[in-house]
């Protein structure tokens, strides 16, 4: 369900690896915790993530994850939980970068320790999300945050093709 060789020119897989139902609940004091673990313990069926690098001097390291449920609905119910306001961490919605698949969220996230641009999507039964880090005190250009975008973009299209793929042949498992 996520990036693998071959899926964004010019990178590798560095890792990767499946996840266990507990990697997928979010901490108590989280917005909706109890529903949240509720919804995802009762319809989690799969998640996969991966780590990308280039040999390319500057490009981004790029984290992949994908999240399959039971049923669209119940996904689009945890991704809409999943996307609210957390206190202590600023979200900056961004326009999603072009090719990036369809209903993308792509925002500019940081906790003051941590910053990152993410961007995520519903797929059928499944949710994708690519991430790239970023240094939280990195004042980037625009040329680096548009190089970025165009990244993310990339993967997010090439995910959103393996995710597809996945779901396709769960639906008859699950």
């Amino acid at each position: 369900m996520v990036l693998a060789d071959g899926d964004l020119p010019g990178y590798h897989v560095q890792s990767a690896g499946a996840e266990a139902l507990a990697d997928q609940l979010p901490p108590r004091d989280a917005p909706h915790a109890a529903l949240v673990t509720r919804l995802v313990t009762t319809n989690w069926v799969a998640s996969d993530h991966s780590t990308l690098v280039s040999a390319a001097k500057g490009a981004p390291v790029v984290f992949s994850d994908a999240n399959l449920f039971k049923n669209a609905a119940a996904m689009r119910q945890i991704w809409m939980l999943e996307g609210a306001r957390v206190p202590g961490i600023e979200t900056h919605d961004l326009a999603a970068p072009p090719g990036a698949p369809a209903g993308t969220r792509f925002a500019y996230v940081t906790t003051g320790t941590r910053a990152s641009y993410q961007l995520s999507w519903p797929e059928g039964p499944a949710f994708g999300i690519v991430v790239v880090l970023v240094s939280p005190h990195a004042h980037l250009s625009p040329r680096a945050q548009a190089r970025i975008a165009a990244t993310l973009g990339q993967a997010a299209k090439a995910e959103s093709i393996r995710i597809a793929g996945a779901a396709n042949a769960s639906s008859a498992t699950v």
